[in-house]
């Protein structure tokens, strides 16, 4: 935490952290309900609702748990969710994402992802496609084309 007071601190736990919180269902709730809705998605992806936050890659035999907490990016605080995987008795990262108060989703962390908005983009497109590519660069699926 290099460069960050107590006060900064204080501050930023009692202003956004329940924001950050609040914006961690809305997330959830916009990937559920697409990938319910979804004919694209249907089959293939199942999210379970929250607060249990499984992502099932159908098919594949993986399982991907969430879970969040809120971390420092500079002086603004942000949510990191981490989608995991349990495996013989150990969790393995399979991808993080950030959300910030004021809209923006990286795919990855702020530095070297883009941000999108979360309240004006569709952004389950961007993130299955994120997620599965992880997967696949993880080793934990195979994608062959």
């Amino acid at each position: 935490m290099s460069g960050i007071g107590i006060g900064d601190y204080l501050s930023a736990m009692r202003s956004d952290k329940e924001q950050l919180l609040s914006r961690f269902v809305d997330f959830w709730n916009e990937i559920y309900v697409k990938a319910r809705d979804s004919r694209n998605y249907t089959g293939h992806i199942t999210v379970s609702d929250h607060p249990n936050c499984i992502i099932t890659l159908e098919g594949t035999g993986i399982s991907l748990t969430a879970r969040n907490r809120v971390v420092f990016y500079g002086k603004q605080l942000l949510l990191e969710i981490d989608f995991y995987r349990e495996h013989k008795d150990k969790e393995d990262s399979v991808l993080k994402v950030y959300l910030a108060n004021g809209g923006s989703l990286y795919l990855g962390h702020p530095d070297d992802s883009k941000a999108l908005d979360f309240f004006y983009e569709e952004t389950d497109t961007p993130f299955f496609d994120k997620l599965i590519r992880s997967a696949s660069i993880g080793n934990f699926i195979s994608i062959d084309r």
